[in-house]
């Protein structure tokens, strides 16, 4: 009989401590390399059923819990950030986020002011400053003209007309 097919029988005897059947038997008298296999194993075994297990540390949960936490970490970083930290740069998304929230209003509040036709009303640039004034006093007193009829037909108690 070849090893390779006796090898099966021979590892099952020596982890349940029961003796060999009787065709591994008859194997092992003729073969004394899987004779002594077999007696390594079962020896190991049997070491093995007198070793007691360690307390565990009070404190492995605890410890374990953070490692895997860790680890968790490290799998949800990107490439880039790993290779930052690499170079000693440690990058946490809250910062990153901030300061990515900072450039996005510092650009769009830049695009805001410079772009006239969102902006609001912005005077014309080809019209000369003192030319802009007078047509805002122009503005001014109209309105001031026509709340005063407003003001002056209240008083008299006639229906008001606004100039427009």
């Amino acid at each position: 009989m070849l090893c390779k097919n006796i090898k099966d029988e021979i590892f099952e005897a020596a982890l349940s401590g029961a003796a060999p059947g009787e065709s591994a038997k008859a194997h092992m008298l003729e073969c004394a390399a899987c004779k002594d296999e077999y007696q390594s194993m079962a020896a190991t075994m049997n070491l093995l059923d007198t070793w007691t297990t360690p307390e565990p540390s009070p404190y492995f949960d605890v410890r374990l819990r953070a490692r895997l936490r860790e680890v968790k970490e490290n799998e949800q970083q990107g490439v880039v950030a790993r290779w930052l930290e690499k170079i000693g740069i440690r990058l946490t998304w809250k910062p990153a986020a901030a300061a990515l929230f900072a450039l996005v209003l510092a650009v769009g509040g830049g695009w805001y002011v410079s772009n006239p036709s969102i902006g609001g009303h912005r005077p014309d640039l080809q019209a000369s400053c003192p030319v802009v004034d007078l047509q805002d006093l122009d503005n001014n007193q109209q309105v001031l003209n026509d709340l005063q009829v407003l003001v002056e037909d209240a008083s008299s108690g006639s229906p008001a007309q606004v100039s427009e």
